[in-house]
């Protein structure tokens, strides 16, 4: 039978072969090591640069600053944002003064004057019933006789406001004892308080306002001829009423007046009851 034997291999390969085995497995181990020292270099130097990035702060990258500044040289180019265009409130309110003072001439920053009596109605210091004149204050030098009273006029120095001081003199008195006072001005632009108590005022007219000694009220109409004897020749042939200079304060029977730039106030001492008067303004205490 002519069948092929299998070939065991004898003593002299196997030895061969352990001895190859023998000499490739100190080259193993060498490269294993090798490769072992390369990572582990390799995760300390990435652990010691991350943890330094993550130290240091976000810089931003050339491209983003140029990016960032061609975006503002763009918003400066196309002119204000809409917060710099828009007053804030506090200038519209430093831009737009209120009540009176807005109303008068450019010498109405001088309201504060004081002329000696304490009274300024615009800071809210009134006269109280009861209080004298002051000290300073002066008697009327314009009078004249009229229906039983002694009247003085006076006028502001622009001559836009005058008043007709009422004094009884005689038993046969019929005026009483009261104030009347005309402002040119209202007749075409009245202020609110006095358009309100006369609704059909008429720009022809003069525009008056009274008060006296018994009605708490005051009066609010149309001011006569003889309610403007502070103009000259008007009630007599030479005769004006007596001219207030600012921070003038003249008396007559129960009634002060004081001139100031801002306008004239006037009140009674007996009651306190108190006007105040301006070319735009009126006010009643």
């Amino acid at each position: 039978m002519n069948g092929h034997t299998p070939q065991t291999p004898g003593p002299h390969s196997t030895g061969q072969q352990q001895a190859g085995s023998k000499r490739a497995t100190p080259w193993i181990a060498g490269i294993s090591a090798a490769i072992a020292v390369i990572v582990l270099v390799a995760g300390i130097i990435w652990i010691t640069t991350r943890g330094g990035d993550e130290n240091k702060p976000n810089q931003p990258s050339p491209e983003a600053s140029s990016s960032t500044t061609e975006s503002n040289e763009a918003s400066d180019s196309t002119g204000p944002s809409e917060s710099d265009s828009q007053p804030s409130a506090t200038d519209s309110a430093s831009e737009s003064p209120s009540g009176s003072e807005e109303s008068e001439s450019d010498d109405s920053s001088d309201s504060a004057e004081d002329p000696g009596t304490g009274i300024n109605v615009l800071e809210g210091k009134l006269p109280k019933a009861g209080d004298p004149a002051p000290s300073n204050a002066i008697d009327a030098n314009r009078t004249r006789e009229d229906k039983g009273s002694l009247v003085a006029s006076i006028q502001v120095p622009s001559g836009n406001i005058g008043c007709n001081i009422y004094k009884p003199a005689a038993d046969n008195d019929r005026m009483g004892n009261q104030i009347m006072c005309t402002v040119d001005s209202w007749k075409t632009n009245p202020p609110e308080l006095f358009a309100k108590n006369v609704e059909h005022h008429s720009p022809e007219n003069d525009a008056l306002v009274a008060i006296n000694q018994v009605d708490r009220t005051p009066y609010y109409g149309t001011g006569l001829v003889g309610d403007k004897c502070y103009k000259k020749d008007v009630c007599e042939k030479g005769f004006e009423g007596q001219v207030l200079d600012y921070g003038t304060v003249v008396k007559h029977g129960d009634y002060v007046c004081q001139s100031e730039k801002v306008g004239l106030t006037c009140w009674n001492t007996k009651t306190g009851r108190t006007i105040f008067m301006s070319k735009e303004d009126l006010r009643v205490f």
